[in-house]
């Protein structure tokens, strides 16, 4: 596993949640890679059996990236229409970055950074 997407597909998996990937398809008229509404990777249903520590919505939208870009995926979002009308209609959007981190002299591990963004983080 090497890219943020297909280690939140196998870390949100884990965690019993249903997991469909929705961006990062290639579009060859604009020969650009797109993302479902510019931000999202991956489409979540979590079941009531999988609320466990989470008390995310039922459904949201995950942004895979890596911990440096997590700001910046951050401050991209804020400045979409659909990612607010989305918050607005009770879906969630959660950032899920990943950075290798572990103590000085130790093997570095990958770890999630979770954000979950709410709809009055836009009125900023």
């Amino acid at each position: 596993m090497t890219s943020p997407t297909q280690r939140s597909l196998a870390y949100l998996r884990s965690r019993g949640i249903q997991v469909g990937k929705v961006g990062d398809f290639w579009n060859q008229y604009a020969r650009i890679r797109q993302d479902l509404w510019g931000f999202a990777d991956l489409l979540c249903v979590r079941s009531v059996q999988a609320a466990g520590e989470w008390s995310s919505p039922a459904i949201f939208l995950v942004q895979a990236t890596s911990g440096a870009n997590h700001a910046a995926r951050r401050d991209k979002i804020l400045g979409i229409p659909a990612a607010k009308a989305w918050l607005e209609v009770g879906g969630g959007i959660l950032i899920l970055s990943w950075a290798r981190r572990g103590e000085r002299g130790k093997v570095k591990r990958w770890q999630a950074r979770e954000e979950w963004l709410a709809v009055l983080d836009f009125l900023t």
